[in-house]
């Protein structure tokens, strides 16, 4: 968390593991999401976090396959939307909060 009076940032939580260039985006009816990535090994990932607090971590429905370098948007209060990344920058997904539902890849689907 950052202080503006003393402009110090402090640790305000810690997730399962450290992620290098995972997807993300921020909306207050989702808080905060972190998607995909790399870990300290190099090896990319499928985790969804999201976070309201910066405190607590919890897990969503993981990503169809392991990506990083992709983009995220929050659709509205139940859709999230990935697309584009590394190893595949022709797949898309939408996932739904109240089903908890990955909509298979767009990149055949398209027109």
């Amino acid at each position: 968390m950052y202080d503006a009076e003393s402009g110090v940032w402090s640790q305000s939580g810690q997730m399962a593991s450290a992620v290098d260039w995972p997807g993300h985006a921020y909306d207050p009816l989702w808080g905060l999401v972190i998607a995909g990535g790399v870990n300290s090994l190099g090896a990319d990932l499928d985790t969804v976090y999201v976070t309201s607090d910066g405190a607590g971590f919890n897990l969503l429905t993981e990503l169809p396959r392991p990506k990083e370098l992709h983009c995220v948007a929050i659709v509205d209060e139940d859709a999230l939307f990935v697309a584009g990344g590394y190893p595949n920058y022709k797949e898309a997904y939408l996932y739904r909060k109240s089903t908890r539902y990955v909509c298979a890849n767009w990149a055949s689907h398209r027109y």
